[in-house]
Parts: structure tokens; C-alpha cells; sequence
């Protein structure tokens, strides 16, 4: 089913990451599945927004902030 204007979910990946090295067309797929860690992710877009940049997700910081005060309020 085709929609034209439909937002678009992507990755990237790093192209330098070793998992990927002398390894072209499907072989690059395997490698990313079945060889290749998180970080070898470069970017991710959701919905036509870009959630992850240089392997970091755009809300890190604040993300680990409120979860480290959850932490604390359920633990003190």
C-alpha cells in the first residue's frame, strides 16, 4: 500500500564501523544483524524526525536525568 506523503522511518549506519569492513550489497545487511553492536547505528529518524544523531539519542541527557531521580525517589 503506497501513500504519498507518508513520513518515513530510517536508520544509518556507520559506515566505518568495523562489522562493516570489506563487506558490500546484502553482506552489509548480515553484518549489521548479526555481527555488529548498537553503536554501529549512526542515525534514526521517526516519523520524518530525527531522534538519533551520531549514535545518541537527541533526549540522552535528559533521559538519564529523570531516570537517575526515579532511582532515587523509589530507593531513598
Amino acid at each position: 500500500l503506497e501513500r504519498l506523503g507518508a513520513s518515513a522511518d530510517l536508520v544509518s549506519l556507520d559506515p566505518c564501523h568495523p562489522a562493516f569492513a570489506r563487506r558490500n550489497g546484502d553482506m552489509l545487511l548480515d553484518a549489521w544483524i548479526f555481527a555488529a553492536a548498537s553503536n554501529a547505528i549512526d542515525c534514526v529518524w521517526r516519523a520524518g524526525r530525527k531522534w538519533v544523531v551520531g549514535g545518541r539519542h537527541i533526549g540522552r541527557d535528559t533521559i538519564a536525568t529523570r531516570y537517575r531521580g526515579a532511582l532515587d525517589d523509589i530507593l531513598a
